[in-house]
């Protein structure tokens, strides 16, 4: 079951939707929360950003974050797929997530990447590629990608990656039925 909530920033008064999915309540879009020098519109474009948020390098990382939320795990987003689907490396896992009924729930934004370093962006409207708090086994952190690859978990190839953002409330909600 998914229900529907509002969830606003204090730190900038930013309304954001958020949908409680099984035990867990996550942001139903991209963050839009800026942190100096770390977070980016892509091709500095205002719709673009009002429609996908903005992208962070790494840095940003330790600073988004409001109180009592976190960056998603691996394992939070291998459980937020599953929840929608029963195999989380199905081509036709992304095609169900960008579709409108799942779009209604979590509004999966297809906002590309980008590179910091050379201010350049990549795939909008193709794939949504999203900075996790789990690292390889390198100690580089991951980000999770839903592009026409399916859905996976990839090191960035350099720290100056940009990736979107979503959260996790940090309190699960365990209810018997």
């Amino acid at each position: 079951m998914v229900t529907n909530y509002k969830f606003t920033d204090e730190r900038d008064g930013t309304e954001y939707g958020v949908i409680r999915v099984g035990n867990q309540l996550w942001t139903a879009e991209n963050l839009r929360f800026r942190v100096e020098g770390c977070s980016y519109m892509y091709d500095d474009d205002y719709v673009s950003f009002r429609k996908n948020g903005f992208l962070y390098n790494v840095i940003a990382l330790d600073s988004v974050c409001p109180r009592g939320w976190h960056v998603p795990t691996r394992t939070d987003f291998e459980r937020l797929f599953r929840f929608f689907n029963d195999s989380v490396n199905e081509l036709s896992l992304v095609q169900k997530m960008s579709s409108t009924l799942f779009d209604e729930n979590i509004n999966l934004q297809l906002g590309g990447f980008g590179s910091e370093e050379q201010h350049d962006f990549s795939f909008e409207g193709e794939g949504a590629y999203f900075w996790t708090s789990s690292y390889s086994e390198t100690e580089v952190q991951l980000y999770c990608a839903m592009d026409r690859y399916g859905l996976h978990f990839e090191k960035p190839e350099d720290h100056q990656d940009l990736f979107s953002v979503r959260l996790v409330y940090n309190d699960t909600f365990a209810r018997k039925v």
